[in-house]
């Protein structure tokens, strides 16, 4: 009997421990029940304890199965619930967008357990399929964006040795039109465009700084409201950035005195203040020809 309360007083929390629980008690209960014949003084007493103590193990056992069915059902409700989310998420084309909450999604099926090892196997086996399914979109698409950034890349490259022999800015708003079609541009390639057809504007006899002015009104003009102003929100915090320091530097000359006036660190203060003003005035200037 000593045995039999042993095995039900240890702690059991999980079904295959249960399992083991249930065969070892079984066991015992077979050996009691070869025990030879008990003392009559002491046999009422022996059965009443015995009965009593299986009682007390069955009902344990069923309230803790009771339990883990409830948890399994819980479990399965919440594996078919992602299941649907990515269904759901999988008819969205912006992959990147919803590539987050897909390995949130995953993350979260990590948690959830128990669950019964042929319904988790059959709901992995669909989940794993639609996350599989999903990334291998994802890996496609970007192998298609590369395949396409070389081949635009080709075509930009082609474009401006294209027009390197122009020496007139005649067809200047036609060419920008052009480059614009071609789609978005390494820095690299935009700065070798914009060297050709500065050369291009210069040749008509403009000197550098009023022939990046001519290439600013000509890319304003091939600009739409949405990129006009997302221009003019970005000259705004270089605008901010260039008076904030120009007035740390106006405020540092009050630092230098009669004996400074020669030295170069004041020389360059001036040169600083010169060269942000002159910078603001550029910017103000752009700013007036996107709002045109």
């Amino acid at each position: 009997m000593n045995e039999i309360k042993k095995i039900i007083s240890k702690e059991t929390n999980t079904s295959k421990e249960w399992q083991k629980k249930i065969k070892e008690f079984e066991n015992i209960k077979i050996k009691l029940n070869k025990v030879g014949p008990i003392p009559t003084k002491k046999r009422n007493n022996y059965w009443k304890n015995y009965k009593a103590t299986i009682k007390d193990f069955y009902l344990t056992k069923n309230i803790f199965f009771k339990n883990l069915k409830k948890i399994y059902r819980e479990n399965i409700f919440k594996q078919e619930d992602l299941i649907n989310k990515i269904e759901i998420l999988k008819k969205n084309k912006n992959l990147e967008s919803i590539k987050k909450e897909i390995i949130l999604i995953q993350r979260e099926w990590k948690n959830i357990n128990p669950v019964p090892y042929k319904i988790n196997e059959k709901n992995w086996k669909k989940f794993r399929l639609l996350c599989d399914h999903f990334f291998n979109k994802v890996d496609s698409e970007k192998e298609n964006k590369l395949t396409e950034l070389k081949n635009n890349e080709e075509k930009q490259k082609k474009f401006i040795n294209s027009i390197q022999s122009k020496s007139q800015e005649n067809n200047l708003d036609e060419i920008l039109k052009k480059w614009k079609q071609l789609g978005s541009k390494k820095d690299d390639i935009e700065n070798q465009f914009e060297k050709v057809v500065l050369k291009i504007i210069k040749s008509s006899g403009l000197n550098e700084e009023n022939s990046r002015t001519k290439l600013f009104e000509f890319k304003s003009q091939i600009m739409d409201s949405v990129e006009k102003n997302k221009k003019i929100s970005i000259l705004n915090k270089e605008l901010d950035i260039l008076k904030k320091d120009v007035s740390t530097l106006e405020n540092n000359l009050s630092f230098f005195n009669e004996k400074s006036k020669e030295s170069e660190l004041l020389n360059k203060v001036h040169k600083d203040i010169k060269k942000n003003k002159k910078q603001i005035e550029k910017i103000i200037a752009q700013k007036k020809i996107l709002k045109n």
